[in-house]
């Protein structure tokens, strides 16, 4: 068993729960939880739709480009993803 100590800033958690990815129907860059893009999965959606009742933005996992970096085209960034500004990184 490995164990892990210390702390860790947000914005290592976020990087470590999400992936940047751009969606192909709508243009823009979202984050996507990272345990939702396994194997077998049929659909998955964005952290701007998490949490309601209904997301509406959901979309296949082939509709995604691969994972992005942060030397991305930030003009393109979902601002409910990423509201803390462009070029910010996420905060909860």
């Amino acid at each position: 068993m490995t164990v892990i100590a210390g702390n860790l800033s947000a914005a290592e958690v976020d990087a470590a729960m999400y992936a940047v990815h751009r969606w192909e129907p709508d243009n823009r860059n979202h984050l996507f939880k990272r345990d939702q893009d396994g194997a077998g999965v049929g659909a998955v959606w964005p952290k701007c739709t998490r949490g309601k009742p209904i997301p509406q933005r959901t979309c296949f996992p082939d509709e995604l480009s691969p994972e992005l970096g942060d030397d991305r085209d930030h003009s393109q960034d979902c601002r409910s993803c990423f509201p803390t500004g462009s070029r910010q990184p996420w905060r909860p």
